[in-house]
């Protein structure tokens, strides 16, 4: 979805969105109900996403080879070799979108920048403001219309870019 602004080799060489500290497991990506069972029986692991009620999420696994002297996580889909190995189809929008992030603070929703991404600088903003105007927003609001998991709560760590409260209220109705 981002390809436009951020190059594949960028993200294959960091992979900071596919590994969680403790406090920050909120993140994993949701899944949509009908590829829960598909990813499931693609990584031969039925704990490879995990379903909370109704919502099903990308499941994270404690990692093996830790120098922080924190406990680290990855996405279960995440091969620290080759990244991830799930196919496009398969893939969790929020995935497709990082590092961008739709979230909600106090009941207004934005469109968000991770700053925890490396990619992330005063360029690549102006970049995705660009592309919000552009056909992404579009984007968005189309899957939000179908998902609206991929809302998460606001978090002090992203810097809001654009608010589309109004947008997202018109869709509901």
């Amino acid at each position: 979805m981002l390809k436009a602004v951020l190059a594949n080799e960028k993200c294959s060489s960091c992979r900071n969105c596919c590994v969680f500290f403790e406090k920050s497991r909120w993140e994993m990506p949701s899944v949509e109900v009908e590829n829960a069972g598909k990813i499931r029986e693609l990584l031969n692991d039925e704990n490879a996403v995990r379903q909370e009620s109704e919502l099903y999420t990308m499941n994270s696994i404690l990692r093996d080879n830790v120098t922080t002297g924190c406990e680290e996580y990855r996405c279960s889909a995440l091969d620290e070799n080759k990244g991830c190995t799930l196919p496009a189809e398969l893939k969790p929008v929020e995935c497709s979108m990082w590092p961008v992030r739709v979230m909600n603070d106090d009941g207004r929703i934005f469109v968000t920048l991770a700053k925890g991404c490396h990619a992330v600088d005063e360029k690549f903003t102006d970049d995705i403001k660009k592309l919000l105007s552009n056909k992404l927003l579009e984007k968005i609001l189309g899957i939000l219309k179908t998902n609206g998991n991929i809302i998460k709560k606001y978090e002090p760590s992203y810097l809001k870019i654009i608010d589309i409260t109004e947008e997202v209220s018109a869709d509901e109705q």
